[in-house]
């Protein structure tokens, strides 16, 4: 598992994109330490990820979890298998409904599968041209063979900012426990 790209937005939030190249679903935790420009660390920001196998997953460090005065950064990324624990599968825009709704970006994925979905986390990455300008997640738990989760995003800061953009992506994955004790 490593970091496939990272991109800094204009308020200095980070979203990375983590990638699997194993044919084993991978669990890691992603660590960020920050540094100032003496090279003293200033703290860390972690999040906890599960990949598919050859697939991607992100990670968003938001702004509350950035160290201010940081002058670089380091990534570190700890992997556990857990192929035998849980299924990841990789989600993206054709898989979900969405329907803007004034400040609220509301989406809708079905569980088709014939598993309770353990977890679905949603990404919407907003863009103004090709350039990345706002991201925003939500995520659901426990939901039921045939029913929808049910996941929003509001878009506070996007008015507030008035930031502009011209297209929307929505990508992310969603968890099955497949362990058997």
């Amino acid at each position: 598992m490593k970091v496939k790209r990272e991109t800094k937005l204009d308020d200095e939030t980070i979203l990375f994109v983590i990638e699997n190249t194993s044919l084993k679903t991978l669990s890691g935790d992603v660590e960020v330490e920050f540094y100032d420009a003496n090279n003293n660390i200033l703290g860390t920001a972690k999040e906890y990820v599960t990949v598919s196998p050859n697939g991607e997953c992100y990670v968003y460090i938001e702004s509350y979890s950035i160290k201010e005065g940081y002058a670089t950064y380091k990534t570190n990324i700890s992997v556990t298998d857990y192929s035998k624990i849980v299924k990841v599968i990789d989600i993206k825009n054709n898989d979900l409904v969405s329907n803007l709704v004034e400040d609220e970006l509301v989406i809708q994925y079905k569980n088709n599968n014939s598993d309770v979905l353990q977890s679905i986390t949603i990404f919407a990455l907003f863009y103004s041209g090709d350039k990345l300008v706002y991201v925003a997640s939500d995520s659901e738990f426990d939901v039921a063979v045939g029913n929808n989760a049910n996941l929003s995003v509001y878009l506070y800061d996007f008015v507030r900012n008035n930031v502009s953009y011209d297209r929307y992506e929505l990508v992310g994955s969603a968890q099955y426990n497949i362990f058997n004790d």
